[in-house]
């Protein structure tokens, strides 16, 4: 069941008849939330590998996690929530710009992976996810 998607036009008179034409089409991409969800758990799910398995020597010792990825409508754009352990010295920041800076290499990655199941391999951006670190601020507090 796909939800539609209703273009009203403008009345108008036919045969001393008053008429509206409509058009409806089905967004495919929404297909009542089950494409998205399975796309949103496929990217989350191949990010967090290709951050495991194939990316160490790039961004180091850091342990990154994929934790939350929201996609367009029309599944062309994902937004990437990572959250970073850094270790060995490393900042969150420096790694995060690394992160930023090897997009086109992580969309790659992602399109040799997934390439299959997706048409069009969606545009990555990707944001701090620091909620992390406001919980042990809030726990913090709380123990003051």
């Amino acid at each position: 069941y796909f939800s539609p998607i209703i273009n009203w036009g403008k009345y108008r008179e036919e045969n001393g008849r008053l008429l509206m034409p409509v058009s409806v089409r089905l967004n495919h991409a929404v297909a009542d939330g089950y494409l998205v969800a399975n796309v949103f758990r496929l990217l989350q799910q191949e990010m967090g590998n290709i951050f495991q398995q194939e990316t160490k020597n790039i961004f180091g010792s850091s342990m990154i996690t994929v934790t939350e990825v929201r996609i367009s409508p029309d599944l062309s754009v994902a937004k990437v929530w990572v959250s970073i352990f850094p270790i060995g010295g490393a900042k969150k920041e420096d790694v995060m710009n690394a992160i930023q800076d090897n997009t086109a290499d992580l969309r790659r990655r992602l399109g040799l992976r997934v390439g299959k199941q997706l048409r069009i391999i969606p545009q990555l951006s990707f944001f701090l996810d620091d909620s992390l670190d406001y919980i042990q601020n809030i726990e913090k507090l709380l123990k003051q």
